[in-house]
C-alpha cells in the first residue's frame, strides 16, 4: 500500500501493519485537515516517530500510524472510558513450578490480585504430579482464571521448558515467573498502562536477575519459531541488535 506524503511528491510506503486515522471517529478534522484526536494518541505517535502525514485523491490531509496498530482507531464514537476497558491488554501467565504447593499457591494469590487479572494461567508441572491432582489442590485459588497444567521437557531446563507454555498461551502476551515469587501489586497495571496510555513500543520486557517478571509478544515467538535450544530472551536480544533496534527491549523500570 503507498500513500503521499503531505507536502511531498514522494510516495510512502505502508507497511502491513499500520491504522488510518482517515476513517477514524476520533479523529479531529478543520477543512479536511486533521489537527488532532479525541483520544490523544497520534501526538503519542508523531512523538515516537510513527505518524505519517499523508493526502488522498480528495486532497484530504490525515495521518497514518505506521508500522503500529492504534487500540484507540474505531469507526464509531463511543466513550473513551469504553474504549479503554476493551483496549486493556489481555495476557497469560506463565509458572515454572518444581517446589511444594505452599509455592504455587503464594504466586497464584499474588496473580488473582492483578488488575487487569489473566486470561489464563499455565503452570509448567516440572516434578510430573498428576494433573488431576495439581488440579484438585489449587482450583479454589485461582480466582475463576481459565488454567491448564502442562508438563515440562524431561530432559529440558527452566528456560527451554517455557517453550511448552507458549505454545499454550494462545494471547497477545505472556508473562513469566516462578512459582513462590510474589507478583509486584501493580505488575500487570505497569504493562496495561505502557502499552495502551504511553503507547510504549516494545518486543519484550526483561526479568529480573531470578528470571521472574519476563514480558513477551506471544506474535514474536511464533515468528521466531522453535529450536532444539529455544530461549526467548536471549534470541530477542540477538535479534534487535542485529536490527539495531535494541530500544524494543525495555527494562521494567523504563515502562
Amino acid at each position: 500500500m503507498t500513500l503521499q506524503e503531505y507536502n511531498s511528491s514522494k510516495p510512502v510506503e505502508i507497511a502491513k501493519v499500520h491504522s488510518s486515522c482517515r476513517e477514524c471517529a476520533y479523529a479531529v478534522f478543520h477543512q479536511d485537515i486533521q489537527t488532532g484526536c479525541l483520544a490523544g494518541a497520534l501526538e503519542k505517535f508523531q512523538a515516537q516517530g510513527f505518524a505519517v502525514e499523508c493526502f488522498d485523491e480528495n486532497e484530504k490531509q490525515f495521518y497514518v500510524i505506521n508500522m503500529r496498530q492504534c487500540r484507540w482507531a474505531r469507526a464509531n464514537l463511543q466513550p473513551l472510558d469504553q474504549v479503554r476497558k476493551e483496549a486493556e491488554i489481555s495476557y497469560a501467565a506463565i509458572l515454572w513450578w518444581n517446589s511444594g504447593f505452599e509455592d504455587l499457591i503464594y504466586t497464584i494469590k499474588s496473580l488473582v490480585k492483578q488488575s487487569p487479572k489473566p486470561s489464563r494461567i499455565t503452570i509448567i508441572n516440572a516434578q510430573g504430579l498428576e494433573p488431576r491432582y495439581v488440579d484438585k489442590c489449587i482450583r479454589e485459588y485461582m480466582g475463576g482464571i481459565p488454567f491448564n497444567i502442562v508438563y515440562a521437557f524431561e530432559t529440558g531446563d527452566r528456560e527451554n521448558c517455557l517453550e511448552v507454555a507458549y505454545r499454550d498461551c494462545k494471547l497477545p502476551i505472556f508473562m513469566s515467573f516462578d512459582a513462590g515469587y510474589e507478583v509486584p501489586p501493580d505488575f500487570a497495571h505497569t504493562i496495561d498502562i505502557a502499552v495502551n496510555d504511553k503507547l510504549t513500543h516494545f518486543c519484550m520486557v526483561l526479568p529480573d536477575e531470578d528470571g521472574n517478571g519476563l514480558v513477551g509478544l506471544t506474535l514474536l515467538y511464533s515468528l521466531m519459531g522453535s529450536t532444539e535450544d529455544f530461549r526467548f530472551k536471549d534470541r530477542v536480544l540477538g535479534f534487535t541488535k542485529e536490527a539495531n533496534e535494541t530500544y524494543l527491549v525495555k527494562k521494567f523500570e523504563e515502562l
